[in-house]
């Protein structure tokens, strides 16, 4: 699936396998490839942030030195 969010320079692209399981989710903008991770705050504060890649979900933030 591919997808741009608000009409920003990034066209988003997911696959899934056939359990529907996330195995890649990367962007390109300007030519250049990168690699994304989701980032998920709970919207009552009252849980730690998660980072989610196609490997599976990490508590904490998605920068460096923040997962």
């Amino acid at each position: 699936m591919n997808f741009t969010i608000n009409g920003e320079g990034y066209t988003f692209t997911l696959q899934v396998n056939q359990s529907d399981e996330l195995t890649s989710f990367t962007a390109i903008k300007g030519g250049l490839p990168y690699v994304c991770s989701i980032y998920c705050q709970p919207e009552v504060d009252s849980g730690e942030p998660e980072c989610c890649t196609p490997n599976g979900c990490t508590q904490g933030g998605c920068g460096i030195g923040k997962a």
